[in-house]
């Protein structure tokens, strides 16, 4: 007996302090993603030493910046699903700070479960530097520290997506 209101209120407090499906603001977009956006930035420069002069191309797709806000809010929820899954595989081969490493993966965790919250799952195929073999070299060292370069390209333009979010929705 005890239990079931206690259940009730818990329910009823993750409902009030939870960001929900077609009930999300965009507050949290607006204000927390991009505090967070900063540290994954942060964490992501902290944990390697300098960046590989090597270029991998990697392409983001422009054309985001024209689809609608639900849209490009999808877009940015499964980037960072994605990114987050990326580095929590195979990562037997980094060199990185392992501290470094485990503070960008929580924040990305993070990022991914409230972005997650503000959006309707539609599926969209994103596929994430699988498709550029030069980049997966067995998950060498090397292979990763190009991946961690091209992340850092990915993040700062997922900026720029969230920005446009916010103009967006401004505009509304």
């Amino acid at each position: 007996r005890i239990m079931a209101p206690t259940l009730v209120f818990f329910l009823l407090l993750s409902a009030l302090l939870l960001p929900g499906g077609k009930g999300c603001d965009l507050s949290w977009i607006q204000h927390r993603y991009g505090i967070l956006s900063r540290e994954t930035l942060s964490y992501l420069d902290s944990m390697g030493g300098e960046y590989s002069n090597a270029t991998v191309p990697v392409p983001f797709p422009s054309s985001i910046y024209r689809t609608a806000l639900t849209e490009r809010l999808s877009f940015l929820s499964e980037m960072i699903h994605k990114i987050n899954q990326l580095f929590n595989d195979n990562l037997e081969a980094v060199t990185w700070k392992r501290a470094e490493l485990e503070r960008f993966q929580d924040v990305l965790y993070r990022q991914s479960h409230e972005l997650h919250a503000c959006v309707s799952r539609k599926t969209l195929k994103v596929s994430l530097f699988k498709s550029n073999p030069v980049i997966f070299q067995n998950y060498s060292s090397e292979s990763w520290e190009l991946i961690r370069k091209a992340t850092r390209q990915h993040l700062q333009r997922l900026e720029l997506v969230r920005a446009s979010i916010i103009k967006m929705k401004m505009r509304i």
